[in-house]
Order: structure tokens, then sequence, then C-alpha cells
């Protein structure tokens, strides 16, 4: 442990002049102290300890301000000190959002801080002053803490000593160093550009609301708001390119800017005018509108009925005087819609509204044209187009509809009378003459006599109610019928009755079913369907699902129609039964079930973006999930990627969706996209005991330029991301840190510490509940718990976070006593002057290449021969075929001693 005058440290920085220093001590604190105080055994000017109890583990110094690095449970902190007269104090805390194993060394360099952990190496450019970390996607933990393979030695490179930053021409370069090994990276220029997305700057149409299945978009169309900032000292003149085919618009950093788009998914790019090689790119991705439409009275009160299938012809109940209006998805900004009723076309905006027409029968097309446009019906540029089409229906004087329900013993029915307030339909006197006729009509179209008690009176608009006795259904197949009579005006002679009718009043005849994809229809992971066994509809039917026992699995109870637990397969097989009880208005079936059967585990727990991943290759571009562009219409070779993982360990299935409509299955497959785009790739990975999704973008035709992530203060309100399995997850330790969430074995009865971490996700962005299960039978809640384990064996702790509107779980492996995942590889004990200690995998190591194939000791497949060859020795600089750092260069790798 360093000292400096008998005080013991991590370490220590010191302003240019060296006139003031700052200790982070052996015990956690930060300590600053003048020259003369240190020398002389003096008291420090200012003391603080770790936030949130953690250990402050290094300090660096940009010449002013001091940056301590503060490991915490919940992830690093970076905090900044500035100088206050004699003393220092504390600016602000920075939280990060991944969590730092064991902070090694914290340098300063020309803007940047460099930290090296125990797994990591992560960099933050100061921007005023705030650490703003530049994304690289978990690289350095993810490329150089790779365990070996069957096929393949990887060197056990992993434990950062410490990282560097260094500028020479203009650039900007990493040195990274883990053991001897040093690799070197460039950077983006310090002169860099970052583009926001802002999302939908549209005005909303305020029907759109009244649809239960609208989603929240942005839509084909809508205007979607950009901004472009820099932490240069000056702005910068910029070219915005919207990757649509659109012209280059002309802009400046920090000067919104909006756009419309009118197809699924772009790549925007903002360049700077003096110098290509700074820009910044976001993808864009919009949803396919659902456009529908639905119909008022006089006073604009919206009715229930929205239409908005293809040909979506009704019996609606249309009254003269009503109008229809649109409820499509999307801003008042995103289309314009053409109404065509009975052959006379009127282009609108959204807000727009059309009469339904005199008495009679009507043809209506509704049809709407998405992007950009100067006035209805004059597009500005190539529009999308949707329609409804027919739409046939007829407009009365009078109209009724039925709603149903119930209670223990009746079936309760309310008839809805509409009245047309056009006197040229039917006038005030004779709307209050209008007369109503109640009817229980049996399986043969045969009223029931003396069924059920009338009450209320029609007189215009107006409720009628009709109670029926459920005893008098004896059958399949009976509906509630109402009938309104009354005299109308001359121009609506022909519609002087109208009828309305309930649904079919069957009790529910439910058919539970199962399909899992494990290795037999009894085995999770499961989705539990029903359909009637009659074919009846199903509209009205009501559902209850629930699992016993409740233990391990997630979620226990559902009023879906579809219902698909998450099994979690522990130490021993466990059976479970899955439980369903429909219901409508009219009757409950009995309760049906299933049994599944989850097997032992036999496989650790796969956690998607840790240790198992997509990758894919372009065959002519080169392009890989790390790196480059791919082509459009060239064969990609797209695998299910493990790191640390065993495929062999159970049957696994293997679902995938490529986000072009596209589907797949089985480990490895090929698949072309057509054209340029940025495409959301899903594959599930299903085992005996778990299913996990995992996302991977591929860009297509395209590219983009890792950015800075956006500065960690302030969060906006509402700003919740999704949570997915790469951005959030569970990070434990135990006190003597022999175990963590990447291996080792606790101890029975040691307090292990277990967080919900999060790497590009802010629990800061909405209140979350957190509930923990530690596979032990044992729960508990809060983001940070402690737990003992009593006996020895290998848990999965599974993690349920809940932020409102979502809610995500996730899970570890933690092994106790005699567990079987190993250790962490020690440290390698330094050695005396002379030749240093020779560590396979680490000091020394077998490399080779192919001159044909290509392949090395990293990747590839090489011919095997017989043939003896001599055994020569080097020494020098080794340039080595590892992934891209999020798409920048490589320049060279590791000086260390070869054999080939």
């Amino acid at each position: 442990m360093p000292s400096l005058n008998s005080k013991s440290m991590f370490n220590f920085a010191r302003t240019p002049a060296g006139d003031r220093v700052a200790l982070a001590t052996y015990d956690g604190r930060l300590e600053f102290y003048s020259t003369d105080t240190i020398v002389n055994g003096g008291a420090p000017l200012a003391q603080f300890t770790g936030v949130g109890g953690g250990t402050i583990r290094d300090v660096a110094c940009d010449g002013t301000n001091f940056y301590a690095a503060t490991d915490t449970t919940s992830g690093l902190m970076i905090s900044v000190f500035a100088p206050s007269g004699n003393t220092y104090t504390k600016v602000a805390d920075y939280p990060t959002t991944d969590l730092q194993v064991q902070t090694m060394k914290l340098n300063y360099a020309d803007g940047y801080l460099t930290l090296s952990g125990s797994t990591n190496v992560r960099v933050f450019k100061l921007q005023n002053g705030i650490p703003v970390e530049l994304n690289f996607d978990n690289y350095f933990q993810r490329y150089y803490f790779a365990p070996s393979t069957s096929a393949y030695t990887v060197p056990s490179f992993h434990f950062f000593w410490d990282s560097a930053l260094v500028k020479k021409n203009n650039h900007v370069y990493l040195i990274a160093t883990a053991y001897s090994l040093g690799d070197v990276y460039e950077l983006p220029s310090t002169d860099s550009v970052l583009v926001t997305y802002q999302g939908n700057k549209g005005t909303p149409n305020p029907k759109t609301s009244l649809a239960s299945d609208t989603t929240a978009g942005p839509f084909y169309g809508d205007p979607i708001g950009f901004i472009a900032t820099t932490a240069a000292p000056a702005g910068m003149s910029l070219n915005w390119d919207f990757g649509d085919g659109t012209p280059v618009i002309a802009g400046s950093t920090g000067t919104p800017i909006t756009h419309q788009f009118s197809r699924a998914s772009s790549i925007v790019k903002a360049t700077n005018v003096l110098d290509s090689s700074i820009n910044s790119s976001v993808p864009v991705t919009l949803s396919k509108p659902t456009i529908r439409f639905g119909f008022q009275n006089y006073n604009h009160a919206n009715f229930r009925y929205l239409f908005e299938q293809p040909n979506a012809s009704s019996a609606a109940p249309i009254v003269a005087g009503d109008s229809f209006f649109d409820a499509s998805d999307g801003s008042i900004q995103s289309h314009y819609d053409t109404w065509v009723l009975d052959g006379t076309s009127t282009n609108l905006d959204p807000t727009g509204s059309v009469a339904v027409g005199a008495c009679g029968a009507h043809n209506l097309t509704f049809s709407t044209q998405y992007g950009p446009y100067s006035s209805p019906g004059v597009p500005t540029g190539a529009p999308v187009g949707y329609s409804i089409n027919p739409f046939i229906y007829s407009t009365r004087p009078f109209a009724a509809f039925i709603d149903v329900g119930s209670d223990a013993s009746s079936l309760n029915f309310t008839g809805h009378v509409r009245t047309s307030h056009d006197t040229n339909a039917i006038s005030p006197s004779q709307a209050s003459m209008l007369s109503y006729k109640w009817e229980l009509l049996d399986g043969s179209n045969q009223p029931v006599p003396d069924a059920g008690t009338k009450t209320g009176m029609v007189g215009g608009d107006g409720v009628v109610t009709y109670n029926v006795d459920k005893s008098f259904i004896k059958g399949r197949n009976y509906r509630g019928h109402l009938t309104v009579t009354g005299v109308v005006q001359p121009s609506c002679a022909s519609y002087t009755v109208d009828e309305a009718f309930t649904d079919f009043l069957n009790p529910p005849d439910p058919q539970l079913l199962k399909s899992c994809t494990g290795p037999s229809n009894n085995i999770p992971p499961c989705t539990f369907s029903v359909i009637s066994a009659t074919g009846s509809d199903m509209s009205g039917w009501n559902y209850h699902w629930s699992v016993s026992p409740t233990n391990n699995v997630s979620p226990t109870a559902s009023s879906d129609a579809r219902f698909s637990p998450v099994f979690t397969s522990t130490a021993s097989q466990t059976p479970y039964t899955v439980y369903l009880t429909v219901d409508n208005a009219i009757a409950s079936a009995p309760q049906q079930h299933v049994d599944v059967t989850v097997p032992a585990q036999t496989c650790p727990t796969m956690i998607a973006g840790v240790n198992v991943f997509i990758a894919y290759s372009g065959h002519t571009s080169g392009c890989t999930q790390n790196t480059g562009s791919c082509a459009a219409g060239e064969t990609l070779s797209f695998s299910a990627a493990p790191f640390g993982y065993d495929f062999t360990c159970s049957t696994h299935t293997y679902s995938w969706t490529f986000g072009d409509g596209g589907t797949g299955t089985g480990a490895s497959l090929n698949h072309v996209y057509a054209s340029p785009s940025t495409y959301s790739v899903t594959l599930t990975i299903a085992n005996a005991g778990q299913s996990v999704p995992i996302t991977q973008s591929v860009i297509v035709g395209g590219s983009t330029a890792p950015a800075p992530a956006p500065a960690p203060v302030p969060v906006p309100s509402g700003a919740c991301s999704t949570m997915t399995s790469t951005t959030v997850f569970v990070a434990y330790n135990n006190p003597s840190n022999s175990c963590n969430q990447y291996g080792g074995t606790c101890g029975t009865g040691d307090n292990i510490t277990f967080t919900a971490s999060a790497f590009g996700y802010d629990f800061s962005c909405a209140n979350h509940t957190f509930s923990w299960t530690f596979g032990d039978g044992q729960v508990g809640t809060g983001k940070s718990v402690t737990h003992k384990y009593s006996g020895n064996g290998t848990f999965t702790v599974g993690l349920s976070i809940f932020n409102g509107t979502q809610t995500f779980q996730t899970s570890a492996s933690v092994v106790v006593g005699g567990g079987t995942t190993p250790n962490p590889t020690p440290t390698p004990t330094p050695t005396p002057a002379g030749c240093a200690a020779i560590v396979a995998g680490q000091t020394f190591f077998v490399g080779y290449s192919g001159p044909q194939s290509g392949c090395t000791q990293y990747t590839g497949d090489a011919s095997i021969t017989t043939s003896p060859a001599p055994r020569t020795h080097s020494r020098g600089i080794s340039v080595t075929a590892r992934p891209a750092l999020e798409r920048q260069r490589i320049i060279a790798t590791s000086m260390r001693a070869r054999t080939t």
C-alpha cells in the first residue's frame, strides 16, 4: 500500500504548482493538504467521505479542480471539488450508469478523465466541468474479459492497472494497459458534435385519444425535432442530412430543427461544414399509423364507434345531423384526409369533419396521405397512403343500440335511443312520440313469452332498460331485441322502424390450450391461451389466470386472454399448475387447469448483453455487430454468440425477427435486407428454465459514429427509456469481494449486497419498485438489499422492477460454498528484477496466424498439417484482429513476448 509521510493511501494527485495535494486514503476518504502541512504532518485543509458510504479509490486534478472516483454499491460516482479560499468544497456528485467493480487509477489529460478498473476502462469528457462518459458499450469488459472455450485459447488480460489519454497532431489516443498488454485506440476529435433526438413536435389530434389501440408513435409524417450541440468554444455551422433522400439543410449547433419523414426509419446526420470528420448521427424509427374514423352528433359529443377495418361497413346508430371525424394516429401535421362521400371528394386536415348526409344509404371512402403537405390535398413530397373502403351505412331519423350488464340472477339490458336534431328528418313533436318494444329471442329467433321487466321512456334521445332473469335462458344463441317505432318527416319516410340486437347471450365455453417450446409440451417456456369450444364470440369474456406454487414464477396472475409466465429453474425439479376461470355476463365456466414441470437447473443464467449476444457479419461489406455499415442486398450471417456460456448445457431454441418482417429459427442463419435502414434484430433464446430476448441494431446502407452519452444531470421528467437486459442488471458482492456478478464463490453466512444496477438507464427518471427473490425461498424489496445464504449451492436471484409503465425482470446466479463457478484469476505476484514470471495465458502464450485463411489465436479456423516446422522467436509489436472500439480504429496492440 503506497504511503506519503506515513499516510496510507490508494493514490494521490496534486496541482501543477505542487502547492496542493489530495489523497485518496486507505480508509476511503479524500483529504486535501498544502505541501507544508503534509510534509510537517499537519491536519488536512479539508476532508470528505465517499458518497453513500462508498470508498473513494482515486483522485485526479485538471490544474484547478480535483475529481474523485468513489465505488458505491449502486455504481461509480465522480465528485468534483473546487478551491475555496484556503480550502476545498464539493461542487457536485455525478453518478454514472454502470457498476465499477474496483477502481484502480483515475487520470486527467487534455479535458478527459480516464478511469481504469479491475474489469473495465472508462473515459469521461469534461464539458463545463461536468464529466460526460463516452459510450463504449462496455467494450473493454466485453472483449478483454473473455474465458477460454473448447475451440480457442484467449489470454486473460482483463485486469486494467492503468490507462492514459494522449493528444498528438489533433488526434486523441487512449492507451489501455492490462498486465503486460498495451493497446492504443484513437478517439473522436475533441471538437465533436452531438445530435439529440427531441421527439414529436407536432400538434396532437385530440380525437386520437378516443382509440384504445393507439401507441405513442411517432408516426410517418410527424414533425420530428433534433438539436446538435458541441462542447467547442464556438458554435459550428452544420449540414443536416435526414437520410431519406430529401435535400441537405443548413443549420448550426444550438438551433433546433424539425423534419417530416414518410418512411419507417432513417439515420439523421449533422456534419461540420468545414470539417466533415466532425459529425454525429442518430437513428430515427417511425411507426406505421393505424387509420380510423368515428362519428359525432350536433354538439360534437363523440360516440363509442371507431372504424378502422379496411372494409368497415356497419349498422352503427348514425342519424341525420351527425358528422364523421378523423381519429387516426399521428399529429395534425402528419397527414391530410380525403373523404369521398357518394362520389363527392373533400380534402381536410385531421381536425376537419364531414356531414353524414340525409336519410338513406351511403357509400364512404376515407383515405389518408401521410407526409408533409402545404395544404390538404397538396403534398410536398411522396406521401404514404392508407384507406378504409368501402364504408356502407344508412343515415336514419332515429337509431338504437344496446349495452348488456348482469348481476347474480339477472341480465340487465340498457337501450340507448339516438334521435336526429335535424327537423327535416324528424320534428321535436314526432320525436316525443317514439315508442319501443323489448323482447328476449331464443335460439330460433322466437320471442320468449313474459320474459323481463321494462322501464323508461323514449321521447327523443332516451334510455330504456330491460331486466331478464337468467332462468329464462335455457339454451344457446339467445339475444336481446329492441324495436323503436315512430312517425318521421317525408324525407325519411322509409325509416319509421329501427331494430337493435345484442350479441348472442352464450355462457363461456373455454378450451384451455398450452404451448411449450421446451424439450416437450410440458416443459417451459410456455404460453397459455383460450379458444371457444364451439367457435362462439369471445368479446365479452373475462379471464382469471393463476399459478401454484407462486415461488420462482412471474407473473403469478393475469387477466389477459394469453398468459406467458416466466418460470425460473432451481436446484430441484418443480411441478406447477396453471389455473383458468372464464366468465361473462351470463355465467362463469368451471375452472380448468394444466400442469407444467420445470426441470432442475442445469445451465447458468443467461443474461442478454453479458453472456449471450447477437453476432453478425456481412459477406461483402465486412460489417459486424461492432463496426461498419452493411449493404442492401448482401447476405448477412447471424448467430447466437455465447460469452462464458455453454449452449450444450441443455436444449436451446432460437427464434429470430429481423425488423423487416422476416423471421427465422436456429442458432445461426443468413438474412438479406432489401433496402437501406436501421433494423432492430431480436433473438429469443430459450431453454427449460429461461427465455431471454436479445436485441441488436443493424445499419444497412448508412453509418453512425459513436457519440458521448448525454450529461447525467439534469434528468428530464418523464424520460424513462425502456429497461432491457443490456441496460439493467443485478450486481452483487460480499464483504471480502471473493464473489460478484462476474464470478467467484461467496461464503455461507456472508452478508451479500445485491443492487439493481444500470448501464444507459437512469433510475431517477421515475419512482421505481424493486422486488427480489433469492432462490432459497426468501424475498426482499428495495434497490439495494443484503442477504445471507445458510447452505451451499448455486442460487438464482430474481429481480422485478416496476417504473409505473414497465415491469422488467432480470436475474443472476450466485455460487455459495461448494459451488462450481471458479474464482477470478488471481493477480500475479511481482517477481524480482530479471526474468518476469511465466504465467500461462497472461505473460506467455501461443500465438499463430494463417497466411491464407487469416486465422489467429483469437478467431478463425486453420487447416491442420503434420509437416514439422522449425520454431522461431520474435519480440516486438503485434497487431491482432480485435473488435473495433465502437466503430473507432484500433491502432496497435500489445508489446509482449510471443512464440510462433
